[in-house]
């Protein structure tokens, strides 16, 4: 008996909505950005400074804009265990600490950001070096097939790969629920929840509508190899 499943006509909206996102039809906007002498910086959405101006008080209040830096290293890594296979993830903190690296047991590390950061240890392991931007036009496909075929060549080597971005919150958890997606099997909701369980993740929206996708395709390849080998 072959069962048919099909998916609520709310997320379909919310994945077509996303991938059908024209940033062209935004309104234009100014950004404020302030310097730590106190002085704003206005620029437009492409980062150009159209001009400074000072402000009354020269005492920047950083806690009015909900933000603070953290000059801390973000060392913690996600780890998710397999099947003899481990996939560790998280940000750009951590593949510039090679101790942090060899304790972990890391023969192999996919740099997502390789445009701003190098990969700092090229003598001590094997690298993919990809670039992704982090919004809400880049397309996951290409960067999806890269790393999981690196990521097949890592397990047929027994080794142990480390995926980061920056801040290790998007992009690295994207390629590691991608890979379950594919490789395991898993639904959106189980990927995101095994990543997210093992380092706090933020998925933009239009990856999120990407991964579902992703999974909604295989879901019904997979039901429909069952249904003709049963």
């Amino acid at each position: 008996m072959i069962r048919f499943f099909c998916f609520s006509d709310q997320r379909m909206s919310f994945i077509n909505s996303v991938l059908q996102f024209n940033p062209q039809n935004l309104k234009p906007t100014l950004v404020d950005v302030r310097n730590i002498d106190g002085t704003v910086t206005v620029t437009d959405k492409y980062g150009t400074v159209l001009r400074d101006r000072q402000v009354e008080n020269s005492e920047p209040n950083f806690s009015q804009y909900g933000y603070i830096m953290n000059p801390n290293p973000d060392l913690q890594i996600g780890c998710i265990n397999l099947d003899e296979f481990r996939i560790l993830f998280g940000s750009a903190d951590v593949a510039g600490d090679l101790n942090c690296l060899k304790s972990n047991g890391i023969t192999h590390i996919i740099n997502l950001v390789s445009s701003f950061v190098p990969n700092s240890f090229p003598n001590d392991f094997e690298y993919l070096s990809l670039v992704l931007y982090d919004d809400m036009q880049f397309r996951l496909r290409d960067s999806i097939y890269q790393c999981i075929d690196f990521l097949r060549k890592v397990k047929r080597k027994k080794g142990t790969c480390f995926i980061h971005c920056d801040a290790g919150r998007c992009r690295a958890p994207s390629m590691v629920i991608a890979y379950l997606i594919k490789e395991h099997e898993y639904s959106y909701e189980r990927a995101y929840n095994e990543v997210n369980n093992a380092r706090n993740v933020a998925i933009n929206l239009n990856f999120r509508a990407q991964l579902m996708a992703l999974a909604q395709r295989y879901f019904h390849l997979h039901l429909f190899t069952n249904a003709c080998f049963a």
